[in-house]
C-alpha cells in the first residue's frame, strides 16, 4: 500500500499478508491540519457526543494530566488517545469512551478500545515508551499488546473486559447487534467460558515518544526494519485478523501543548 502524506496524521501502510495491515504513523509537530482534526474529533473520542463543547473536554483532560503524578500513565493516555483518533481517521466506528465512566477524571480500564468496521467487532489494546528504555522498538510494544489482550480474552485478568466494553458500548450508543454479541461474550466470560485470541479481531498498537533524541533508532524510526521485524515476530502467532498501528512521536509536548492552547 501507498503511503499516505496528505492526511493530518501521515501514515504508511503495508500488508504484511492477507489478515494482517500494518499502519506506521508519524508525529513530529502539531501541525494546523492536525489541530482542526483533533479538533473535529476530540469530543466524540472523549465522551461520543456527552460532553457538548470543546472547551469543557479539553478543561477535564487539562485536569486529569494535571493531577497525574505516573509518568507512565501519562504517555499511555496520550498514546491511547492518538490511536484512537487514527482510528476514526480510518473509519472503525467507536463503540467505546476514552474516558472512565465510573470516575470522569480518569481514562477506562478494561479493552483500551472497542471499535466496529463492516459489521466485525475489533479490540485494541495501545502499549507505549519512551526512547530511553533500553532496546526498545515498536514490535516489542506491539507484542506487548498481543500478549494483553491474549490474557484478557482468556480470563488472566481481575475483572471481565466484556463487561466493561459493554458498558462502554451502550454509552456509545452501538447498535444492538453488537451489544447483544459483547454482552453474550460477557455473560460466558463471568461463567469462566474464556475465548482465544485466535479467534477475535485485534488492533495491538505501539506508541514511541523520542523526546527529541538525535540519533536515528531503526527499530522505531526506520519503516522497512520495522516491517521486517514485526512480520518476522507474526510467523509464531495465531489470530483472525490484525491491524497494527505504530506510532511514533516527536514529544508527549504536541498533546500537552494542544490542550493547554
Amino acid at each position: 500500500m501507498e503511503s499516505d502524506q496528505n492526511t493530518p496524521l501521515p501514515v504508511v501502510e503495508r500488508e504484511l499478508n492477507d489478515s494482517v495491515i500494518l499502519h506506521i504513523v508519524n508525529i513530529t509537530t502539531l501541525t494546523p491540519e492536525l489541530r482542526r482534526f483533533i479538533d473535529e474529533k476530540i469530543v466524540e473520542i472523549y465522551s461520543k457526543g456527552h460532553d457538548s463543547h470543546i472547551d469543557l473536554v479539553k478543561k477535564k483532560m487539562r485536569e486529569y494530566f494535571e493531577n497525574k503524578v505516573d509518568a507512565t500513565l501519562e504517555i499511555g493516555a496520550i498514546a491511547e488517545f492518538f490511536i484512537h483518533l487514527h482510528l476514526n481517521k480510518c473509519g472503525y466506528q467507536q463503540e467505546c469512551l476514552f474516558k472512565n465512566i465510573e470516575a470522569s477524571k480518569a481514562i477506562k480500564k478494561g479493552f483500551d478500545g472497542y471499535y466496529s468496521k463492516n459489521g466485525e467487532g475489533w479490540m485494541m489494546e495501545s502499549k507505549s515508551g519512551k526512547i530511553t528504555t533500553h532496546n526498545i522498538s515498536h514490535k516489542d510494544k506491539v507484542e506487548e499488546a498481543f500478549n494483553d489482550l491474549s490474557d484478557k480474552i482468556g480470563g488472566g485478568g481481575n475483572n471481565n473486559p466484556w463487561e466493561n466494553a459493554y458498558h462502554h458500548a451502550c454509552l456509545a450508543k452501538t447498535n444492538a447487534d453488537i451489544l447483544k454479541n459483547i454482552k453474550d461474550l460477557s455473560d460466558k466470560y463471568t461463567r469462566e467460558i474464556f475465548s482465544e485470541i485466535k479467534d477475535y479481531n485485534i488492533i495491538p498498537g505501539s506508541t514511541i515518544f523520542l523526546d527529541n533524541k538525535l540519533a536515528v533508532i531503526p527499530e522505531v524510526e526506520d519503516i522497512n526494519f520495522i516491517e521486517r521485524d514485526i512480520s518476522k515476530w507474526l510467523k509464531t502467532k495465531e489470530y483472525k485478523k490484525m491491524h497494527i498501528v505504530c506510532v511514533t512521536k516527536k514529544t508527549k509536548d504536541i498533546f500537552l501543548g494542544y490542550l493547554n492552547s
